[in-house]
């Protein structure tokens, strides 16, 4: 039995945080190391997840944020892109086992979608109808993956959390400190993967 650790980044958005968050957007835009970024696309929409292979640091998957979303591949580091496949809704987030890439795992609307050929089919593994935000393959056990959802309940968007012990065909629901706040991100420390990072909007 693997014991976990949830560590949740809460953040509240007050005029003083707004005015912090103005100085630095005004810093970057005005700071030479902007000059280090570009534009690799793939072009055509907004992109929402990315996905970097983590034994093929040349590899990355991302999704476009559309209904019928987009899946795209790259193998050179993001100087080119090759259309995938196709999946019915929006693509909240991507993972890929870092112990077997050619799986993948999608999170979207009330689906957790898995592929076992490098993004080409996708297998559909339903979750309660929740807004998939975070996925996360455990980095030493494959078969174990966790999940970040959240839902609107009587105008107010609630979290749940959930785990895997068979490779995604499965999902069960942890506990929690709280459950109010909005899902974002979530990741696992590589070198204790039982502490878990799951950055929340309150």
């Amino acid at each position: 039995m693997i014991n976990y650790n949830i560590n949740m980044y809460y953040e509240v958005l007050g005029r003083k945080m707004k005015k912090i968050f103005s100085l630095i957007l005004l810093i970057i835009l005005w700071s030479p190391a902007r000059a280090d970024w570009e534009t690799i696309g793939p072009f055509g929409g907004y992109l929402k997840a990315l996905a970097l292979d983590p034994s093929d640091m040349n590899t990355l998957y991302c999704a476009s944020y559309s209904s019928n979303a987009r899946i795209f591949k790259s193998t050179d580091a993001g100087d080119s892109w090759n259309y995938r496949s196709k999946l019915p809704n929006y693509v909240y987030c991507l993972d890929i086992d870092p112990n077997n890439s050619n799986i993948i795992y999608a999170g979207s609307f009330g689906i957790i979608y898995k592929s076992v050929d490098s993004g080409l089919t996708w297998q559909e593994h339903d979750i309660s109808g929740l807004d998939i935000c975070g996925i996360k393959v455990h980095p030493d056990i494959s078969s174990i993956v966790y999940a970040a959802a959240g839902e609107f309940v009587e105008s107010l968007y609630v979290m749940t959390f959930f785990k895997s012990t068979n490779s995604g065909v499965n999902w069960t629901s942890l506990p929690l400190n709280t459950y109010s706040g909005f899902s974002y991100c979530l990741t696992l420390d590589p070198l204790d993967p039982m502490n878990i990072y799951w950055w929340i909007l309150l």
